[in-house]
């Protein structure tokens, strides 16, 4: 099984590639830190950054490295790390640093190998064109797939969803820039047709082709809600993230 600084190093390079989409952006290694760094430019335009540290990381050392790479631009901070006890250690030194703690959430990963899900209870549809693109897209009001994404073999991108009285009802995305590990992007499932298994489906539909893509392992930061549903699909729990907001007033180093 996948261990946490490798699903960390594959989340961080999958969060700059998604957000590229809409701005320039770049995943960089500082040290034994991630940086998922904005790098759009231009008078008025506003730019943020987010870090991952290892929960081992000094209080020191976060400071001087979002100092130098990051300076007073808006940012988001997050520790990693399987033991909970010396997460809940750094977390007093963030706070006194200037950080909000938010929440945490499980890092969780899935071996495809193999995997069977139930049959399914909805048709789940895989976006192979421009139109089932911009269908999603504009349900979504997002850029989940582009057409650059659908040219690509095999595709960085994959995403699915499911259509109830014609329009879009739930959805899962996924990145895959790894030869070896999918990384879940997104899921949701609109309030009206929730409960009803169709985020089961869609990821059953997922996962299954991640198995015949030869892609071995699936990795996703759950929220609380979704950790329930992924547990129930083979999920597992590799290391947790601590989310902190960015400090009120600069840093001092």
């Amino acid at each position: 099984m996948i261990d946490l600084n490798e699903a960390i190093d594959v989340f961080v390079h999958c969060i700059a590639f998604g957000r590229a989409v809409y701005r320039p952006c770049e995943a960089l290694r500082v040290g034994t830190f991630w940086l998922v760094h904005d790098t759009c430019s231009g008078k008025g335009v506003a730019r943020s950054d987010e870090w991952v540290v290892p929960a081992t990381s000094t209080i020191t050392a976060i400071q001087q490295a979002v100092a130098e790479h990051t300076g007073s631009r808006a940012h988001r901070l997050c520790a990693a790390g399987t033991d909970a006890a010396v997460l809940q250690e750094l977390k007093p030194q963030l706070i006194g640093a200037g950080y909000r703690y938010r929440r945490s959430e499980p890092v969780m990963a899935l071996k495809t190998t193999g995997y069977k899900g139930r049959p399914p209870l909805h048709e789940s549809i895989r976006v192979q064109s421009p139109a089932q693109a911009d269908a999603l897209n504009r349900a979504t009001h997002a850029r989940q797939v582009l057409p650059d994404h659908l040219d690509v073999s095999p595709p960085a991108v994959r995403a699915y969803y499911s259509l109830k009285q014609g329009e879009v009802a739930g959805f899962v995305r996924c990145i895959s820039i790894s030869p070896t590990v999918s990384y879940v992007a997104g899921v949701e499932t609109f309030k009206q047709y929730r409960r009803t298994g169709i985020a089961t489906d869609l990821m059953n539909a997922m996962i299954a082709d991640d198995c015949t893509m030869g892609l071995p392992t699936s990795i996703l930061v759950a929220s609380r809600a979704g950790e329930l549903l992924y547990t129930t699909l083979g999920y597992h729990t590799i290391g947790y993230l601590h989310v902190y907001s960015q400090q009120r007033t600069p840093m001092k180093v």
